[in-house]
């Protein structure tokens, strides 16, 4: 056998070859029958919008995650038709769990393959995980297109002449590894090794509910009864028993009166009439309500002299909810209309995830309190103010602050104090390589640094860890940039704390309004304001300096531009990415 230069020759013959070269199939006909299992998982990284519409079974073509299962174990059973050279496999058993990935980027997809036979059943757990993931992006990529498919492998398999296997967890960085590549881990990738790290916290508290808005489900909530719970108007006129649409002409007895809390209890019979509001209760015997503007009415008798049409303009008992139904997922963040709709099902209390407590240090020499007395050097002290205001809009208030000078041995004892009251410790300033810059080094020193820098304008001194088991999270010190990393990592770092699938801002395509000039090198988020032309085209337009220090320019703004680090004169005109800086009323 001959091989290229520098490779190894291999250590046997290839089975799948015969001697002439030609594909074959392997004879295992000689092998004992043992049993055999093997498991594989792959993931679909997607938008989190969608993530929670796949997940509660509200995609548009229903609950995709149903019809994955089945594509899966489908495709175990006929993976020998699928993929050349593999042998038909007696399958005992194919179970197939599918959940949103541990760091909320998308879905995970496990097949766990099982046979009593002379071969391994590793591929047909891997053809299973590659179907089932493929179903789902067919399923729904028409409410996201950029979703990734992948990684998929195997996770462990037993049985056979080579016994068990299991894929090792890759190995941890050194604490103060650099991260690759050198200029500072991208976005994604950071986000990505923050989720990764964070399991949700435990504790649970029961609030009233308008206490609950932006908490998150403990527990799920399905409805104790039907409601409304009867069936009732939906507009005003007469309540009829007529079983087909009446005609033209027909008359009817006025009999009784069924308004809202006033129901009338009487059962009609043949020509009666109730006279009936809108959401009042149907008499027994109603069949259909007739709309007021279609009848005449003389004394207490009515006549229809319009036609009515088949609709009966009756609202069903279950129309909100038939008892049992799921009114709110687990993990679900509640809005005004899910305490809307658990106050009309009758729910008064709710158990909701504790929110993590946030110790926030805020550092810096040059730092005065707003209203103080600057020397010359020094500057307002804006990041407390301006980091506190936004993640109290995202629903966490900060539960501890500090404000310390650049000095190691203070700054210590108030990362020591706020890891020992916090859940996750929040630091701006004193991150980056200067000679005033401790928080890194403290990190290290008193706990793990997972990374350091971030291949992003503005944001690339930031640095993640654990103070034993407590997130650290440290901010830039320009304000521009502590508000755009603690939006982009540290919110959705905070919602795996409490248990939600983190949403990250909605990405839309919009026109370029201005001509812009940048430095390249670096992918850019650049504030924008959203605009809207004559034709209903979305537009970004960019105002004022872009400077990382500014705060002007996060002031009104609806978009963060998705700049490619290799932009330099950005003309209007063109099309961006962009993250719109806007949440849901509801």
């Amino acid at each position: 056998m001959t091989t290229e230069p520098g490779l190894s020759p291999l250590p046997g013959p290839l089975t799948h070859l015969d001697g002439a070269g030609a594909v074959r199939m392997v004879e295992v006909g000689d092998r004992p029958a043992t049993v055999r299992q093997a498991v594989a998982e792959g993931f679909l990284a997607m938008a989190p919008a969608v993530l929670a519409l796949v997940l509660e079974g509200r995609a548009p073509k229903g609950d995709v995650l149903a019809v994955a299962r089945v594509a899966a174990i489908q495709a175990a059973k006929r993976t020998s038709d699928l993929i050349p050279l593999c042998h038909p496999l007696p399958l005992s058993g194919v179970q197939v769990l599918i959940e949103a990935a541990a760091d909320g980027s998308g879905l995970r997809l496990e097949v766990v393959a099982s046979t009593t036979a002379p071969t391994g059943v590793e591929m047909e757990a891997l053809t299973a995980v590659s179907v089932g993931l493929l179903t789902l992006y067919d399923m729904v990529k028409s409410s996201d297109p950029a979703m990734v498919l992948g990684p998929v492998h195997l996770l462990r398999k037993s049985g056979g002449r080579s016994g068990p296997w299991a894929r090792q967890p890759p190995q941890p960085r050194p604490a103060m590894a650099e991260p690759f590549p050198p200029e500072g881990l991208p976005l994604e990738e950071a986000r990505r090794r923050v989720l990764s790290s964070l399991q949700p916290l435990a504790g649970r508290e029961t609030v009233p509910l308008l206490e609950g808005l932006d908490r998150v489900a403990a527990v799920a909530v399905r409805a104790s009864a039907a409601v409304p719970g009867f069936q009732a108007a939906i507009l005003d006129g007469y309540a009829v028993s007529d079983e087909l649409p009446p005609a033209v002409g027909r008359q009817w007895s006025v009999v009784g009166r069924s308004a809202p809390g006033l129901p009338c209890l009487d059962s009609l019979q043949g020509d009666q009439a109730i006279r009936i509001l809108t959401g009042a209760p149907l008499p027994p015997g109603a069949t259909r309500v007739v709309a007021q503007e279609l009848v005449r009415r003389e004394a207490e008798v009515i006549q229809l002299i319009a036609e009515a049409g088949a609709v009966r303009w009756i609202r069903p008992a279950d129309e909100e909810g038939a008892q049992g139904d799921l009114l709110l997922p687990v993990g679900h963040r509640l809005g005004p209309a899910d305490l809307g709709r658990l106050a009309g099902c009758g729910v008064e209390r709710l158990e909701v995830v504790k929110r993590p407590r946030v110790g926030l240090l805020v550092s810096g020499d040059e730092l005065v309190p707003p209203g103080g007395q600057r020397a010359f050097g020094q500057i307002w002290e804006s990041n407390g103010t301006l980091l506190g205001a936004l993640l109290l809009r995202l629903g966490y208030p900060v539960a501890a602050r500090r404000w310390e000078p650049d000095e190691p041995q203070r700054l210590g004892q108030a990362l020591d104090a706020l890891a020992s009251d916090s859940d996750v410790v929040v630091t701006t300033g004193g991150v980056s390589a200067g000679d005033s810059d401790w928080i890194r080094p403290l990190l290290a020193e008193r706990g793990q640094v997972d990374f350091w820098k971030l291949f992003l304008r503005p944001g690339r001194p930031f640095a993640f860890g654990h103070l034993g088991t407590v997130p650290l999270f440290g901010l830039p010190g320009n304000p521009v940039a502590a508000a755009i990393t603690a939006l982009e990592l540290l919110w959705p770092a905070l919602q795996r704390l409490e248990g939600a699938v983190p949403e990250v801002p909605l990405r839309l395509r919009v026109t370029l309004a201005d001509r812009w000039q940048r430095r390249p090198g670096r992918p850019e988020l650049a504030r924008a304001r959203l605009e809207v032309d004559g034709e209903g085209r979305p537009l970004a337009r960019l105002e004022g300096s872009q400077a990382s220090s500014r705060i002007g320019s996060l002031q009104g703004a609806d978009l963060l531009l998705e700049i490619p680090a290799e932009a330099s004169t950005l003309e209007p005109g063109l099309q961006l990415w962009a993250r719109l800086l806007r949440r849901s009323l509801f």
